[in-house]
């Protein structure tokens, strides 16, 4: 077992594109199966794609799976713009991304795509912690107390630990929730709705611990050249504590790809880590399971 995790690990740390290309497309594929607006035929030709694109030893045509890959997705969010997840932009600028690395000498391009991850990365942290930071809604604490109700996870599980009937209330919850968005705008019910008072303080610790992490990784993503293997372990960390609130496997791969790229001979150690966690979310994501820390 420890030979074979040595086998793997050896070929993760030396094949730089080709471990990103599959990252690309297994993420790729997870948001296609899962979202219903993605073309049929998209959905039969992605994956082919992927495969030439991995094994074809010529440059010219791994380039020209790349693009074409990076268009299929591309044409999705065009014809969808309005309701696709920020997830299928991301994925889009990805394929990019790897379309000029690859059109590149293997140096030059590699070189570049480790300044574009860092620089979307950076980019998008601090966009969206921009956002939580003019956002009521998420600072008062609501988006996590709407998790807390209705996305039953690993935080949960450990309130039912101290206060037993938890899931309970949380069903019943659900159930009155469910029976609002049923019902016709002139029938509104009414409804009494009681949960654990630990709920509210909870959610708002939730919000610091998060906004504190995607700062925190904000500024290691400045200090890269000063941080070295410990920036990888920040991104790793904040990916963990993202997945225990909510349901995210998708984005959360897409930004292991962007630590992965972001490796370089003095931080290539990192990159097995990133794979091993990308493969565990979506994993799990494919066949619908969502393991938690405490049952």
């Amino acid at each position: 077992m420890r030979a074979a995790y040595a086998t793997v690990r050896d070929f993760v740390n030396e094949n730089y594109q080709f471990v990103l290309i599959a990252l690309f497309g297994v993420i790729s594929f997870a948001m296609m199966t899962e979202q219903g607006f993605m073309p049929g035929g998209s959905k039969i030709f992605f994956p082919w794609i992927i495969v030439i694109a991995l094994v074809t030893k010529d440059r010219s045509l791994k380039a020209m799976m790349l693009l074409l890959a990076t268009i299929l997705l591309g044409w999705a969010v065009f014809n969808d713009w309005y309701r696709v997840a920020n997830h299928s932009f991301v994925i889009t600028f990805i394929g990019f991304a790897l379309f000029l690395m690859v059109a590149a000498e293997k140096e030059e391009g590699e070189a570049s795509m480790r300044f574009i991850a860092r620089f979307f990365l950076t980019l998008l942290m601090g966009l969206a912690l921009v956002q939580k930071l003019l956002s009521p809604y998420y600072m008062s604490g609501n988006l996590m107390t709407d998790y807390l109700l209705n996305e039953p996870q690993i935080f949960s599980n450990l309130l039912e630990v101290f206060f037993p009937g938890h899931h309970e209330s949380l069903h019943d919850i659900n159930l009155i929730e469910r029976e609002f968005r049923a019902a016709p705008p002139s029938l509104t019910p009414s409804a009494n709705i009681t949960f654990q008072p630990v709920i509210l303080p909870l959610a708002l610790l939730l919000t610091y611990v998060s906004l504190f992490w995607q700062a925190f990784l904000e500024l290691c993503l400045w200090l890269k050249n000063w941080l070295g293997i410990w920036l990888h372990r920040v991104i790793i960390l904040f990916v963990i504590i993202i997945y225990s609130t909510v349901n995210e496997n998708e984005f959360l791969s897409m930004n292991l790809f962007f630590g992965f790229a972001m490796t370089d001979e003095s931080t290539k150690r990192a990159r097995m880590w990133y794979v091993v966690l990308a493969f565990f979310l979506l994993t799990i994501k494919l066949v619908g399971l969502r393991p938690n820390l405490i049952n």
